[in-house]
């Protein structure tokens, strides 16, 4: 439900819909499922209790963060402000962008990061080198490059949905499938099991939620069936052998 998701931003773009209504509409079922994993997961913690913290490991996970970075109150402020931005409903790059640069610049100011460390950081990641496990592997994340896998699969994915759509190749499989949808209900099964069936076939979260999206982008729809369909299209992404959804 993530204003900064990017099946979030992706599914209803290729729907035809707009990004704050596909997530208003989301809270229907995604706030039954958020409510009903919190109840179950509270009745869990009735029955199931942890054991003793080592709070030697804590301890030390602390004073190796303190001793590698500067931390301060101030270092709230890229995230608050990407939260503001979403309040706001502003577009997910532009608001992406405001917390990047809030975070560069409070690295110059507050960590003396140089400006060749923000982008050796940004395209490459970071690597933490404490010589602490827990914070090396806590902190050591990759950068552009490391996402360059999925982006490949994106754009690969339009292109192929681009040829299909203008050659009409979508428009006759479509029609197809609204021949025997006559109602709401059957439109809605049919979504979901193009969805289901993308996800198969394509073996691709992004690549599904870009062809399917596109084949119904045409088909009638009120809200509820546009968030059948943008929902759809991601929800059934763990059904199918993905390469590129989270796990």
């Amino acid at each position: 439900m993530s204003p900064l998701s990017d099946t979030t931003n992706l599914a209803p773009a290729m729907a035809g819909t707009d990004l704050y209504t596909h997530i208003k509409h989301m809270t229907y079922t995604t706030g039954v499922s958020y409510g009903l994993t919190l109840i179950i997961e509270v009745i869990l913690g009735f029955f199931y209790g942890g054991g003793s913290a080592n709070i030697e490991v804590v301890n030390q996970i602390l004073t190796t963060l303190d001793s590698q970075f500067n931390i301060n109150i101030v270092f709230l402020i890229p995230p608050v402000l990407v939260m503001v931005c979403a309040f706001k409903k502003i577009p997910a790059i532009p608001g992406i962008t405001a917390g990047v640069l809030s975070a560069a610049i409070l690295g110059f100011l507050f960590q003396g990061n140089g400006f060749g460390d923000f982008l050796t950081a940004g395209y490459g990641g970071y690597t933490s080198s404490t010589g602490v496990e827990a914070v090396d592997s806590l902190l050591t994340k990759g950068g552009f490059s490391s996402m360059l896998y999925a982006i490949s699969i994106v754009i690969c994915a339009m292109m192929f949905g681009g040829i299909m759509e203008h050659t009409n190749q979508l428009k006759v499989i479509v029609n197809k499938i609204l021949q025997k949808a006559h109602s709401k209900s059957s439109l809605i099964t049919a979504t979901v099991l193009t969805a289901l069936g993308a996800n198969i076939v394509l073996c691709d979260q992004y690549m599904a939620v870009v062809m399917a999206g596109r084949m119904y982008a045409q088909a009638p729809a009120g809200c509820m069936l546009r968030r059948i369909r943008t929902e759809g299209f991601t929800r059934k992404t763990c059904r199918g052998p993905s390469k590129t959804a989270p796990r």
